[in-house]
């Protein structure tokens, strides 16, 4: 069957080369009609998955301290950390790091309940590490993916979670995001950097994905990796990569694209 399937699959590409027709996958999974993608699930407000996560983990963190990058107006804590009532944030420690030149950070009031840091955060010195590093809605404003992720897990204590929130991508132009990520990009992208993946999950809720991540500490440098071709399937064999991503496997997991939580 897999022998007639790659016999068929090499007559269609040969007929569309003859017709000068390009084709491939759709970049985003779903429904493609004109252009348009449709998927189950709606869209949530941004930060929603990973306030609503969070809440969850909190209450069984005592004395924890978070990192949130990236923090804009504040919304993560407001919205939903400081819902949780003063019994069970007291003993939290609550930092907010963010350029500050933002529409968003523009509108942040003074909070006394956590320590906000300004700066660029590839520039900024933080001299210790979170239990929690979240960055929601941040990692697609970034340049560089390599060194943004590299420190969001140098940050993060060992063992500790990190939580990255971000939009799948989109086809038009959008102020801001200047960087695209799939699943299994960002996986991937983490995996070169010598930190494991494995035990990820991703939840996926309209065109919005969450990356929840226990950091495993970083195995030596991958300077024996052989870049280029092959790199997934070494990556794999290091136990770097999920179950699911490997060469030539779909970007996104298969999962509902929709979740309830």
């Amino acid at each position: 069957m897999s022998n007639k399937k790659n016999v068929l699959k090499k007559l269609f590409k040969l007929t569309l080369k003859h017709l000068h027709i390009s084709a491939q996958r759709s970049y985003e999974p779903g429904l493609n009609f004109f252009g348009i993608n449709f998927r189950l699930g709606l869209t949530p407000e941004m930060g929603e998955m990973t306030g609503d996560y969070l809440k969850r983990e909190l209450v069984n963190m005592p004395n924890a301290s978070l990192l949130d990058i990236g923090a804009g107006d504040g919304r993560l804590y407001k919205n939903y950390i400081s819902t949780l009532g003063t019994d069970i944030i007291k003993d939290i420690s609550i930092y907010e790091l963010d350029y500050g030149l933002s529409y968003d950070a523009a509108n942040s009031t003074k909070n006394t309940s956590v320590v906000r840091i300004d700066g660029k955060f590839l520039e900024v010195n933080i001299n210790r590490t979170f239990d929690v590093c979240v960055a929601s809605h941040f990692i697609e404003h970034q340049n560089n993916i390599g060194l943004t992720l590299d420190k969001i897990f140098t940050l993060t204590t060992d063992g500790g979670l990190i939580l990255i929130e971000w939009p799948l991508p989109h086809r038009l132009m959008f102020g801001g995001h200047v960087t695209a990520l799939t699943p299994g990009m960002i996986l991937y992208n983490i995996a070169k950097l010598g930190f494991s993946t494995k035990f990820s999950e991703i939840k996926i809720s309209g065109f919005f994905a969450l990356l929840i991540i226990k950091k495993i500490p970083k195995i030596s440098e991958l300077n024996h990796l052989k870049w280029d071709t092959g790199e997934l399937k070494q990556l794999d064999q290091m136990g770097l990569l999920p179950d699911w991503l490997y060469e030539d496997s779909n970007s996104y997991p298969k999962i509902p694209f929709k979740s309830d939580d």
